[in-house]
């Protein structure tokens, strides 16, 4: 295995299995996410270590102060948007809804720039 394969399979730990260099059809995922320096204590090595994960599994990791929306594209069609930090785990109580149409996923990646 090599070390970006073995790197993509731990990022499943993270909540987001980006699994772009084993994947025969290439996807492109790109997370847009705070900055090590917003997180406190450990929360910050913890989010420097998901994100040097992410970027060698070949993700795009855009690191944006004061951002708190939460939300998936997947092939430019699907949305997972709700409450939950998809990039950590936690214990409180979070919704997530899957929102299956193209101009969704349009208006929201052009809501952060993307």
């Amino acid at each position: 295995m090599t070390e970006a394969a073995s790197a993509c399979r731990g990022t499943a730990r993270t909540g987001l299995s980006a699994r772009v260099s084993e994947n025969a059809h290439p996807i492109r995922v790109c997370v847009i996410t705070r900055p090590c320096g917003a997180f406190q204590g450990k929360a910050s090595s913890d989010a420097g270590q998901a994100i040097q994960r992410l970027r060698v599994c070949g993700a795009d990791v855009i690191c944006r102060d004061a951002i708190h929306q939460k939300f998936a594209i997947i092939d430019e069609k699907t949305v997972w948007y709700g409450s939950i930090n998809l990039l950590s785990f936690g214990a409180s109580q979070e919704s997530i809804i899957r929102i299956v149409t193209g101009s969704a996923a349009r208006t929201l990646a052009q809501s952060v720039g993307m």
